[in-house]
């Protein structure tokens, strides 16, 4: 849809363009240095609340029927696309489910194939033993206990190469123990912070915060 289009619907702003120009031109013109003059900026800044209404009240009912036809959308939308992103969530499913089991046999064969070789490599330790050649041995078996010791990871299982498709070993993790986690991993609740630094104001005491006031003005119409 054109924007144009859109814009036939929106209310004529003329006459409040023209208002708000004007009343940005006063307030960077304003220099207050007398109480008098305060009073007549509190007085501006109502008329200018007031402006601010009045634009809000011409824009909110047609940004209702946005909002409205906007969720009607979404939810139509995500009615008919439900069934498709659980039909793909289901196949994405069953494959990752195969190369679970794919690598799991692949670890295995793995595993086999080290115990073997592991075998192997201490029968001839025992035989350069019983040669005399305790030095070599002791390396052998050394070399077998260093291998052993090493984690071996499976291979992402093949699959057929198709434009599009990429798959990948993703690294995830998981909480135990929220209390053991060092400082760095921390995040600060800021939100409960700031609703004890409200209620208590300058008799808060949180160790790392520092409470200070900040002039805030509000004007009511």
């Amino acid at each position: 849809m054109e924007h144009n289009d859109l814009s036939k619907n929106l209310p004529d702003t003329y006459q409040v363009d023209t208002e708000a120009e004007l009343k940005l031109s006063l307030a960077r013109q304003m220099q207050i240095d007398t109480p008098q003059k305060c009073n007549v900026a509190i007085e501006f800044i109502k008329g200018v609340k007031l402006l601010q209404k009045d634009i809000k009240k011409s824009f909110n009912p047609s940004i209702k029927k946005a909002n409205d036809l906007h969720k009607l959308l979404v939810k139509e939308r995500n009615c008919h696309l439900e069934p498709i992103i659980e039909a793909e969530k289901i196949a994405k499913g069953k494959i990752i489910d195969w190369q679970e089991r794919e690598k799991a046999r692949l670890r295995k064969e793995a595993e086999k194939t080290r115990e073997k070789e592991e075998a192997l490599r201490l029968e001839e330790a025992v035989k350069l033993e019983a040669k005399g050649k305790t030095v070599q041995a002791t390396e052998v078996i050394e070399e077998v206990i260093e291998g052993s010791m090493i984690e071996s990871y499976a291979p992402v299982p093949y699959l057929p190469k198709t434009k599009g498709v990429t798959v990948r070993e993703d690294w995830d993790f998981a909480i135990t123990d929220a209390k053991k986690l060092p400082p760095e991993y921390l995040i600060p609740d800021e939100k409960k912070i700031r609703a004890v630094v409200k209620a208590l104001k300058g008799a808060t005491r949180i160790s790392g915060v520092k409470v200070f006031a900040k002039t805030v003005m509000a004007v009511k119409t």
